[in-house]
């Protein structure tokens, strides 16, 4: 949260949005506006669309799959881990996130490949990630159907937040872009979409 010249701005990007959304919903009165880039989904709508890309990505591991996940592995035990989550990142981002120097999620992207090269990302933590799924049946934010199924609720108490929210997205990002962020926006009053 930063103090600008209007008040309080809450920023956030990704999962950060997706934290940004629910604080919007519960202290509506702590905040004067909001930037929300590309949250990953805040509605068990958007989840579910989330998820069964990510399952597709996920399903079709080849041996170049196994490959990266036993390099990866070796490569752990050079690592002078300034924590203990050091080695858990660095897994989740060689062999979760990318393939290689590739993005797994290449419709993320422009052109399906990192504007660097590479992924630029040393530390994506596999702690938080493992602290979102967690979170299921221990937050009034998620919870789980008479199925079995989970209920994402991060808009929850949002339509009390009057003031402007910025939803920015890329043009290029096909899972988590403008049609999912068109979405998230129905949930807030005062909402504006920024594509780049």
């Amino acid at each position: 949260m930063v103090r600008g010249w209007c008040g309080y701005i809450l920023v956030g990007h990704s999962f950060g949005a997706m934290l940004v959304a629910p604080y919007l919903g519960k202290y509506p009165e702590k905040v004067d506006h909001a930037v929300l880039s590309e949250p990953g989904f805040l509605t068990t709508e958007t989840a579910m669309k989330y998820m069964t890309y990510f399952a597709s990505k996920v399903s079709n591991k080849d041996l170049s799959y196994y490959f990266q996940h036993i390099k990866a592995w070796f490569e752990i035990l050079h690592i002078n881990s300034p924590d203990e989550q050091a080695r858990a990142d660095y897994i989740y981002t060689h062999v979760g996130v990318s393939a290689g120097n590739k993005p797994r999620q290449t419709e993320y992207y422009c052109n399906g490949e990192y504007a660097t090269g590479e992924s630029v990302y040393w530390r994506r933590s596999a702690l938080a990630n493992q602290s979102i799924q967690n979170l299921a049946g221990k937050s009034e934010f998620v919870s789980f159907d008479a199925n079995g199924r989970p209920e994402f609720h991060f808009t929850k108490g949002v339509e009390n937040f009057n003031r402007k929210v910025l939803f920015i997205a890329s043009e290029c990002n096909k899972i988590i872009g403008e049609e999912i962020q068109s979405i998230h926006m129905q949930s807030f009053p005062n909402a504006e979409l920024a594509v780049i």
